[in-house]
């Protein structure tokens, strides 16, 4: 049900402070279900890359949930490794299936 293998890595917000955001140590998540895209947003002069996605993965990979805004790295050690940023945290439990955490991404 969770082909990508070590392939997830997220690194839980933690706050922020005056010199920015903080991060706990990144969690590589062992199996986990990547749906990952990208595509250009902007006008006819100024454009940037925009990452979307969503990632399922166990309950079990975190110790507290990540936050909105927490880094999530996907296709780690891979020649497609890319950052993208939590917008959504969502909780799907099933008594005899899976307990899952989906990550929104942007």
């Amino acid at each position: 049900m969770l082909p990508h293998r070590h392939l997830v890595a997220v690194a839980p917000l933690r706050g922020s402070n005056a010199s920015g955001r903080v991060y706990h140590n990144e969690v590589v998540i062992p199996f986990a279900q990547i749906v990952d895209g990208a595509g250009l947003v902007g006008g006819q002069y100024a454009r940037e890359a925009n990452v979307t996605g969503v990632v399922y993965c166990d309950r079990d990979a975190f110790d507290a949930l990540p936050m909105p805004d927490s880094k999530v790295r996907l296709w780690a050690g891979t020649g497609d490794e890319h950052e993208a940023v939590v917008m959504r945290v969502e909780r799907y439990n099933h008594p005899r299936i899976a307990d899952l955490i989906v990550l929104v991404l942007r």
